[in-house]
């Protein structure tokens, strides 16, 4: 067992995920503990490469299963690189996405066998699933035109409303589906970010004095409140 606290953040694109795993980063940062903040498909030299695989834009297009594949690919690299190792020096991991993404997208999204999806993250999660995850919510066109105002649309981005409405429905069926070590919460993306923020800091700081009084862990608690 470690003292780590493993938290995830997830939604379609548009939602405000990386602004909340930036905001999560500085406040835990500034009070003095250790954080690491990170994201998926990627994280290690090697899973950035399979990302650039999964969000170009190609002529050759990518099967639903080629994508669950090479997502869980890169996950395990990622895993292994990044995520195990900082949980087993104590480490709060902030992850911008992670495997209930490969579920919404490709079971959802993509049409997906369920049982081969669950299979990839027995497999590949194992045991190293989130403590905590928040689901990002909101309208799905708003979201979509968020994430169109960024710039040109990725190849994930680009795969149209539909598509993103089912992996937000997933999401959130995702997120009411018992679970026996992860807490999810559900938030609405279509608030002020600053008021999204200061509800994932306090259930985060929630979070991680469970874990640590669960540990029985030496970490200093009294200034995470802020």
């Amino acid at each position: 067992m470690n003292n780590g606290l493993f938290v995830t953040l997830e939604g379609i694109e548009g939602t405000g995920k990386t602004t909340q795993r930036e905001e999560i980063y500085k406040h835990f940062s500034a009070i003095g503990l250790n954080v690491v903040q990170t994201r998926e498909p990627g994280g290690t030299p090697q899973a950035e490469k399979i990302r650039d695989l999964l969000l170009t834009p190609n002529d050759e297009e990518l099967s639903a299963k080629c994508e669950s594949l090479l997502f869980y690919a890169s996950r395990e690299q990622h895993l292994n690189g990044v995520i195990r190792p900082s949980l087993a020096t104590g480490a709060l991991v902030i992850c911008e996405r992670f495997a209930d993404t490969t579920e919404a997208y490709q079971m959802a999204g993509g049409k997906m066998d369920q049982g081969f999806i669950n299979d990839l993250r027995k497999h590949i999660v194992g045991e190293t699933e989130p403590d905590l995850v928040f689901v990002l919510v909101m309208d799905v066109e708003k979201a979509f035109q968020r994430a169109a105002a960024r710039g040109a649309l990725n190849r994930m981005e680009s795969k149209g409303m539909e598509y993103y409405q089912a992996a937000q429905e997933q999401f959130v069926k995702l997120a009411h589906t018992p679970h026996p070590t992860t807490t999810y919460s559900i938030i609405d993306a279509d608030q002020p970010a600053e008021v999204i923020s200061q509800q994932i800091i306090r259930e985060v700081t929630d979070a991680w004095e469970r874990k640590q009084t669960a540990n029985n862990a030496l970490f200093p608690l009294n200034n995470l409140k802020g």
